[in-house]
Formats: C-alpha cells, structure tokens, sequence
C-alpha cells in the first residue's frame, strides 16, 4: 500500500506542475532571476533574402549581414516571470541597449516577456521600426530546454543611391561627350566596385550615371579631357542621403583660349614700320584663371618702336631689351570674356635679307587652376622686299649695244642710289648699287652719252 500511495502522490503533483506552468511543460526548469538578451544587429544589401534562421540560441556560423553598430533599442518588460506564472504588467520598466563595434549587445534583465523597438542607429541604414517580442527565458524548439540567454538576430537593409553629371560647355545648353569622369569618397579616396575597379565613368550625351553608392559623401572630378576645351578638376560634390535616390549635379567644361596674330602689311622695304595686333578671345570663366600672359619675342631682324605697344585693360606691358620679348602680364580678378587687342610697332632691320619672309608668332600662357599650358599663334609672315635693276644701252636704230654711257639712279626723294657706265656689251654697271632695290619709284638719269651720241634727257 505505502508504494502505490507514493505513486500516487507523485502522479497529482506531476499534474499540478504541467497546470501551473504549461509553458514550460516538459522543460527543465533553471531556478534564475535574471537571464541575458543579446542582440547582433546586421544590416543587408537591397534585394537580399534575410536568413530565417534563430530560435533564441547563438548561431554559428553568424546569418549573412554586415555587423550594425550605434543601433539603439528600447526594451520595454510586458509580463513578469517567477519561474512559475507569467504575469502582465500595465506599465511595466523600459531599458535601452545600443550596439557597439561589433554589432552587438547585451543586457542582464528579469525574466520575463519584452518589446523591443528600435529607436535610434547610424544613417547609412533605413531604420526598422516594427515591434517584436523576446521571452527570458524562452522555451528551444522540442520544449525540452529553457534558454535564459537569449540571442535575436534583428536586419536592416543598407541605404544606396546614384548620381548622375552632366558636362556642359563653355556656360551653354551644349553637352560634351568623351570626358573621363571619377568617383571620390569625400575623404580623397577613389570608389572601387565590385570587381575591385575604380570607377571611372566616360560622358555620353553628356552624362555619366554611377549606381549602387553606399549612404555617404561623395564627388565627381574630370581625369581626362577632350581635344578644344581645357582640364576642368573641380570637385563636383555630392551626397547619397536616400534610398534609391538620384542625386543629379553638373560640370563645366571651357574651351581653349584662342590667340591669332596679324600685321598691317606682310611685304615691306627694310627700315620701315609695320603694326601687329595680337588678338586674344578670353574664356567665360578667365577670373578663376590663376594666371594668364600674352608674350611676343621679336626676329632678329625687328625692332621694337619704344612707346608703340597698348595696354589693355587688367594687363601690364613691359619689354625686355635683351631678349626683344614683349609681355602683357594679366591680372585674372581685373579681366573679362571676350576678345582683347594688343598692338605694337615694329622696324625692319636695314641688314634683313632680301625677299627671305620674317616669321613671328605670339603666344600665351596660363593656368586655370587645374591646366598650365602655353600655345602659340600661327605665325605672321613680313618680307623685307628688294628689287634690282639692269640697264642695256643699245643704238635705238639698230639694237647695237653701246660702250661709255654712264648713268645715275635716284630714289624718289632725289637721293643718289648708284652710277654706273655701259661696257662693251652695253650692260651698265652700277658696283652693285641696284642689285638690291627697295620697292618704289627712281629716276635712271644719262649722264654721259657714248661717243657720236647724244644723252637721253
């Protein structure tokens, strides 16, 4: 009787245990205040399944997620738990836990049943605020367990955008295409993609689109340019705030600084004077220039008139007498768009070698603040032009040519250029004295006509 009553006994008792405590029927029952909560926050890339798995243990290997930290949750206690009863509460505590280094946290709190809400975290992900609930302890999945330090696994998704630029032209509706364009973090660093690549993009219609940019500062800058317009390497910033947006921004390109060279006349006689004008088309944007100089180095055979050279407005004439180099020195913040004159006077050299052209050619030097260069004009041609002049004296009856006659050669001016008389083959010669004329207008005088003539007056 004693063995069949303590059975007895035993069978009631194991009844009223399963009563009181259904949730935990079958369970082995940890006689604890307190148990853990961890959290491991992980953030996705869009459009990537979550792992589904966790059932309150720790998981290894870890889900697939980039480790979260700076996430902060708010845990607010709902039920109370005495090992027994789980009892409701109408305002029950609040804790808060936020994520470190590694993406995790965990806190020591009474048993019981929460809400968890994430409250606060870091900007590169979008916030997940729905509610979810963890039990301390909880029950493992074949009810044989009870778990007291219980891991959740909660995911955001990571926040990307793109950006688009657009290359304009000289401040117009006019796109370029062929420009190289990269992408910077806004710390310097160049933006690599998914092969390990720096991204650099190369405009098409004018634009360049990148994609997949993580929450962040960005920018573009100009590497390479096409052939008329200069290197523009201004940092076009811009930032990825959104997920999914398009931040959309725009670039400048200018053309190259144009400079030509002209003279008032291409053919001269030695010693005389010509004008040259320079001519400079400033870009649209010559204020941010860092520089910018008009240079002219003289032939040998040109002279510089002292005083002849202009000086227009924002530059500075000067000219060095030893190098026979004239410099307009700019002052890029006094300059405006658009063409520029620059003018001066030059003198043929009386040793320049006949009928052999003069070439000259200006150029100009500057630097945008990303480009220096240096480019020249198309060089202008003078020619110190000469002429000779042979006399025949002949018998104008019968084309005889005739000795002795001698002749004087005056310019325009009345001076004396040459004399010279007629051999024997009628050929006057003159010493050289008109084998190098200047063009213009003289006056052939006979002034000793040949014996048994008379002189031509």
């Amino acid at each position: 009787m004693r063995r069949l009553f303590s059975i007895y006994h035993f069978l009631v008792a194991l009844m009223i245990v399963m009563l009181i405590s259904p949730a935990f029927a079958g369970a082995e029952w940890d006689q604890r205040d307190t148990g853990t909560l961890t959290i491991h926050k992980l953030a996705l890339e869009p459009g990537v399944e979550p792992d589904e798995r966790g059932d309150g243990s720790e998981l290894n290997p870890p889900p697939l997620g980039e480790p979260v930290a700076g996430v902060t949750y708010k845990l607010k206690q709902t039920h109370t738990f005495d090992g027994e009863h789980w009892t409701e509460l109408e305002d029950g505590p609040e804790f808060e836990m936020t994520t470190g280094e590694y993406g995790t946290a965990t806190k020591t709190l009474p048993l019981g049943r929460y809400e968890v809400t994430e409250i606060a975290g870091p900007d590169h992900v979008r916030m997940n605020n729905e509610t979810f609930k963890v039990d301390i302890p909880k029950t493992s999945k074949d009810g044989a367990s009870l778990n007291y330090d219980v891991h959740v696994y909660p995911k955001n998704e990571i926040i990307r955008g793109g950006a688009e630029l657009i290359k304009y032209a000289d401040e117009t509706n006019d796109t370029l295409d062929g420009v190289k364009i990269q992408v910077f973090h806004a710390n310097g660093d160049p933006v690599i993609d998914e092969h390990g690549n720096e991204i650099v993009l190369i405009t098409e219609n004018g634009e360049v689109r990148v994609d997949g940019l993580r929450y962040g500062n960005y920018y573009f800058q100009e590497i390479e340019t096409i052939d008329g317009y200069l290197l523009n390497q201004e940092k076009i910033h811009f930032s990825i705030t959104g997920d999914n947006e398009v931040v959309q921004v725009k670039l400048q390109n200018y053309s190259v600084p144009e400079v030509d060279k002209e003279v008032d006349r291409d053919q001269v006689n030695r010693g005389e004077v010509v004008e040259f004008t320079i001519t400079v088309d400033l870009p649209k944007d010559i204020a941010k220039y860092q520089k910018f100089d008009v240079i002219d180095q003289l032939h040998e055979h040109l002279i510089y008139v002292d005083g002849s050279a202009n000086e227009p407005t924002g530059f500075t004439f000067s000219y060095n007498d030893t190098t026979k180099t004239l410099t307009w020195t700019g002052d890029p913040e006094k300059l405006s768009p658009g063409e520029v004159a620059f003018t001066f006077k030059a003198k043929v050299s009386e040793d320049a070698i006949a009928n052999e052209p003069i070439l000259n050619e200006a150029e100009i030097n500057y630097d945008n603040g990303y480009e220096t260069r240096t480019d020249q004009s198309p060089p202008t041609t003078v020619t110190p032009t000469a002429g000779s002049l042979t006399v025949i004296k002949k018998d104008g009856s019968n084309d005889k040519r005739l000795a002795g006659a001698e002749f004087l050669v005056l310019d325009a001016n009345g001076n004396e250029v040459a004399r010279g008389t007629s051999g024997e083959d009628g050929f006057v010669d003159f010493n050289g004295g008109t084998d190098e004329l200047d063009y213009g207008k003289y006056t052939i005088i006979e002034t000793k006509a040949p014996e048994g003539y008379r002189a031509i007056t």
